[in-house]
């Protein structure tokens, strides 16, 4: 529990100190601590005088945990030692490996490896290598180490404390934007550690699941059930159950990667299904409608759960009503209904949805192309004062996009931690010239502004306001959720901008801590964009213009991990007229990327070192992004960044799509994503509009303003939801 209570203060550039003591006067156990961290960071003095009244025992135990957090006692070594020079090995010498171990050992000069592979003399040069050439086995390794090689590092770390940790988890709960991965991490580790706080609700869907799961894994089921609204809230919190995961997809999804989905319900949750259904204070037939759209998952669960069995016994009324409704599909269907109008092209439809916004919202862009613009947009003002923040906000960010297209098909996100995919076009767009469609885009956005500005004015207070010039650069965390966790800084927002100070980045990729020795191959890769053509940096290509692979491999050690590094040489790339590169990782024998696995980037003013006997080069203090697979990742590849070469800027895109190599990867759907981020509103631009709103001043200086919002802010994102929160 202390490593994940830690990766949370680091998150929030912090330590967390158990039952702090603070003391002025530096002890020997305290002094050796911060000399060992300042290879990362400085403390600041809070944590100092923490640190100062913790006892060598506990030091001990934040020691580990932040060593677990960073890796640096898992190996770091690749398969090649000096890997910023090529090895000279071919085809030729694998297929002579090959045919040698074919035929037998013996026939020929040659070393016989641990891995049991014999390798003539004359193929692969095995000085240069800490494993097997030929089967990718890792046979030396190397800890990583927190060693005081660089100046005093800039980063400082504060003090987070029990109360800091409750307070961050009542502002989590009652954030209004789904969390992203790092968020729901930090909310499962919090809610596991310091229980349900009974003065905050959840303010979202994926909050009060997990919740709903912190109730029931501390022995209080008939709580957990109990915030259970609806039967969407139950399916969801079953889903979670049997998946690890908030993010609700196909079943077939999970089959595809291997994943067993299958219903296990006992006679004591079947009961407290039965329960929650029969408690539920909804009509029947409502109830019913809400079913409707996965009717075989609920047809499935109610079997499972033995519910008509339940629905046989006295107390169950409800739930006899319910299910008779159900199997006779005696219910209403609103969106069937609403399907006839649309089809009809019956403007009823739209005045219909206005009872229900969020339907409404969905479906605005498509109702807006069936029927002409007029009725739904004004049905749109109507009902924008009751639609949730964040709803109002993907209209604005995709109503360009939708409607003013750059191509002949459009890049959507089917849900969180799935591929995008490639759709077609709305027929509707060809009934219209192009100034009436940039009149529908006018009047989509003219309704945000003037919403958002009517919420902020009856919400906000004037006064005296700075904005980092970054944040408007920060696309809003709206409808690109990461699923991935970050552990060493705040969650990487997806459109975030890091800057490269150095002439080089250095990508890597770690994975198999705490797996027994087997064959487990993860790829590290890089796209290289050209004006007319595409390099690649895999395993099939080490060394391409200014680029360098550490080799591949393919199996790992016991329990330890291993790992892989690319290194882009930025002035190399600019000089030979490259754009961009892209990032990517992926699972090459297996279904699914493997948990725990960790990747991201280096890069510094300073160069970067490279270990002269094993070619480690993995430096804490260097890494700008790291993030973690959790365990319920389903995808096979990641894309997870953007360099622009030209003006040595990483853009940090999370991207899942299935592949065994970067070739599965397509550059057109990065550039949609580009593109839809472009087309978002930013932080910045919220946060100006909010200023404007309220009548606040903006100043140029952060020590004269009253309220300072910069990228430490913007790290935090129950802060920034609270841009989105105001109805």
């Amino acid at each position: 529990m202390l490593v994940g209570l830690e990766q949370i203060a680091l998150r929030n550039n912090a330590l967390y100190v158990p039952c702090a003591r603070p003391r002025r006067e530096v002890t020997a156990a305290s002094a050796e601590f911060v000399a060992n961290m300042r290879n990362i960071y400085s403390v600041s003095e809070p944590l100092l005088h923490a640190l100062n009244g913790a006892s060598p025992q506990e030091l001990e135990e934040i020691r580990k945990a932040v060593a677990d957090i960073f890796r640096t006692d898992a190996n770091w070594t690749p398969l090649v030692r000096d890997w910023h020079t090529p090895t000279g090995e071919s085809g030729a010498d694998h297929l002579i490996t090959f045919w040698a171990n074919l035929f037998g050992p013996g026939k020929m000069p040659g070393t016989t490896l641990s891995c049991g592979h014999f390798i003539p003399d004359g193929t692969f040069d095995l000085r240069r290598y800490n494993g097997c050439p030929f089967c990718g086995r890792p046979i030396e390794f190397r800890p990583g180490a927190l060693q005081p090689e660089h100046d005093e590092p800039t980063r400082v770390l504060g003090l987070m404390t029990d109360d800091d940790m409750m307070r961050l988890l009542r502002e989590l709960l009652a954030a209004p934007l789904p969390p992203d991965g790092t968020t729901t991490d930090t909310l499962r580790t919090l809610l596991a550690h310091y229980g349900v706080p009974a003065d905050v609700a959840p303010a979202t869907r994926e909050a009060l699941l997990l919740t709903a799961e912190a109730l029931d894994k501390a022995g209080r089921s008939a709580e957990a059930y109990a915030l259970l609204k609806n039967p969407d809230d139950l399916l969801r919190y079953l889903w979670l159950g049997a998946t690890g995961s908030t993010a609700f997809r196909r079943p077939a999804t999970y089959r595809r990667s291997g994943r067993d989905v299958r219903l296990r319900i006992g006679r004591r949750q079947a009961r407290a299904v039965a329960d929650c259904l029969e408690g539920m204070k909804i009509a029947p037939e409502r109830m019913a409608e809400i079913m409707h759209p996965r009717r075989e998952m609920w047809v499935r669960i109610i079997r499972a759960c033995r519910l008509a069995e339940f629905a046989r016994r006295e107390g169950y009324e409800h739930l006899r009503v319910l299910l008779d409704i159900f199997y006779r599909a005696d219910y209403p269907v609103f969106a069937r209904t609403v399907q006839a109008l649309y089809d009809d092209r019956d403007p009823e439809g739209v005045r219909l949805l206005e009872s229900r916004p969020g339907l409404f919202a969905r479906s605005l862009f498509s109702w807006m192309l069936r029927v002409g613009p007029s009725d739904p947009v004004i049905a749109f003002a109507n009902t924008a004062r009751g639609m949730v923040g964040r709803l109002l906000y993907s209209l604005y960010s995709y109503a360009e996009l939708y409607f003013m297209p750059e191509g002949k098909t459009r890049t959507v996100t089917p849900g969180r931690g799935l591929q995008p995919a490639v759709i077609p076009l709305n027929p509707g767009l060809r009934a219209y010239a192009t100034d009436e469609r940039a009149a529908m885009v006018v009047a989509v956005k003219d309704i945000f502004m003037t919403e958002m500005r009517r919420r902020y004015a009856t919400t906000g207070t004037a006064g005296c306001v700075y904005i980092a010039p970054e944040l408007f650069d920060l696309p809003m965390p709206v409808g690109d959720r990461s699923t991935t966790v970050a552990d060493i800084q705040g969650a990487a927002l997806t459109g975030q901008r890091f800057k490269v100070e150095g002439d080089s980045v250095r990508l890597f990729l770690q994975w198999g801590v705490g797996l027994p020795a087997q064959p487990l191959d993860m790829d590290l890769s890089a796209a290289i964009v050209y004006p007319d053509h595409v390099a690649e940096c895999a395993y099939y290509n080490l060394t391409p213009r200014g680029c360098r692979h550490s080799g591949d491999i393919r199996q790992i050690p016991d329990m330890v991990g291993t790992a892989e590094y690319i290194e882009l040489d930025l002035a190399a790339l600019a000089g030979a007229g490259a754009r961009m590169a892209v990032f990517t990782c992926n699972a090459f024998n297996v279904k699914e990327l493997s948990p725990r696995l960790v990747f991201g980037w280096m890069a510094t003013a300073a160069p970067m070192a490279l270990d002269e006997k094993t070619g480690v080069a993995y430096d804490p203090a260097d890494v700008q992004c790291m993030m973690r697979v959790p365990d319920t990742n389903t995808a096979r590849g990641i894309m997870f960044g953007v360099l622009d070469i030209p003006n040595r800027e990483i853009t940090w895109l999370e991207m899942p799509f299935n592949g065994r190599t970067l070739r599965s990867l397509s550059l057109g759907m990065v550039s949609g994503l580009l593109q839809r981020l472009r087309s978002k509103p930013s932080i910045g631009e919220m946060l100006a509009l909010r200023a404007e709103a309220t009548g606040s001043t903006r100043t140029d200086t952060p020590a004269c303003a009253t309220e300072v919002y910069d990228l430490a802010w913007a790290a935090r994102p129950d802060q920034v939801a609270q841009l989105l929160l105001p109805n």
